[in-house]
């Protein structure tokens, strides 16, 4: 048995409905799976990690998320 995993976000729930509607491809299981989510950067979305570096200096993505 083969495995898709999906991210829970709506955007990669629906590329998948798009791909697949409700017949995944034989002898495979699509699941949706919260580990392969992008990571959320909360204020920092979208912004360049030196756009951010010039808010602060010593950001990490490790610490800061």
């Amino acid at each position: 048995m083969r495995h898709i995993f999906v991210s829970p976000r709506k955007r990669a729930q629906r590329t998948a409905q798009l791909l697949f509607g409700d017949n995944p491809p034989p002898k495979c299981a699509i699941t949706t799976e919260p580990d392969v989510a992008e990571w959320d950067y909360g204020k920092y979305e979208g912004m360049l990690t030196k756009d951010i570096r010039k808010e602060k200096p010593d950001w990490n993505i490790w610490d800061d998320g």
